[in-house]
């Protein structure tokens, strides 16, 4: 149930992205089942808009199915926090929840088998508690051209280059993300 959505082409794809999202919702949508939802175009308008505004940021604010498609196709999205079900949106998680042990070790077997190249943090809240482990150390800078704040670990030898955005269900501007987040996936960890 907590395995991540990965697309059909991100073993092919030289770039491979990891989205982190901050929390399922519901104990019966996995996050494979909310990727092939939104790629259907069976999603809630309210989810849909969250998924668009994501994708404009990424891919451009012309983005079209088809290159929304491609992109969920080309990457992996996993919900960090595997074990909060708080039952709604906008329902805080709490510390406990975010500190939970068995996030960080889900995320570091995701880091460890599929070595993605670049991870985006979906929550601002999110990107505090995001941890592999006690003992990772993570190297902060700033994104070129940027204020934004981007930070690389490394798991069994392969770095991954993390950042955050705002969440996008809430209070986003997929203008105001677009420019870090296309210089973040121009860098190399």
């Amino acid at each position: 149930m907590l395995d991540p959505w990965i697309g059909g082409r991100y073993k092919a794809n030289p770039l491979k992205v990891l989205v982190l999202g901050e929390t399922r919702y519901d104990q019966e949508f996995t996050d494979r089942q909310i990727i092939k939802a939104r790629i259907a175009g069976k999603l809630t308008a309210g989810q849909r808009r969250t998924y668009t505004k994501f994708e404009r940021a990424v891919r451009g604010q012309n983005c079209s199915e088809a290159e929304a498609q491609q992109f969920w196709n080309s990457v992996i999205f996993h919900n960090y926090n595997v074990t909060a079900f708080p039952g709604g949106p906008r329902v805080k998680l709490t510390r406990q929840q975010r500190e939970h042990p068995e996030n960080g070790r889900t995320l570091r077997k995701i880091l460890k088998r599929f070595k993605p190249t670049h991870a985006i943090v979906w929550g601002l809240t999110n990107w505090r508690y995001v941890d592999v482990d006690p003992d990772s150390v993570w190297i902060d800078k700033i994104i070129p051209k940027t204020k934004e704040l981007c930070s690389t670990t490394t798991v069994d030898g392969h770095s991954t280059l993390f950042t955050r955005i705002s969440h996008p269900s809430w209070g986003f501007s997929s203008k105001r993300w677009a420019p870090a987040l296309k210089h973040f996936l121009e860098l190399q960890a």
